[in-house]
């Protein structure tokens, strides 16, 4: 039994040292994640944005045409 606990003793710092680079694995991947949607919500959001613009300018240069 003493030669077990030792044993497990001398184990214990490895399991903790991988779980904990098992966690910050995962912390990094959740963070990569993360940026990758907000980059696609950016360029979506970009795209949404110019339609935008170039519907103002249609709509602009419409009524111009309209007003002549």
């Amino acid at each position: 039994c003493k030669n077990y606990l030792t044993s497990l003793n001398d184990i214990v710092p490895d399991l903790y040292a991988q779980a904990r680079d098992q966690y910050n694995e995962e912390g990094n991947q959740l963070q990569q994640n993360f940026a990758n949607m907000k980059a696609m919500q950016d360029t979506e959001y970009g795209q949404y944005r110019d339609q935008m613009a170039d519907w103002q300018s249609d709509r602009t240069f419409n009524y111009g045409m309209y007003s002549d």
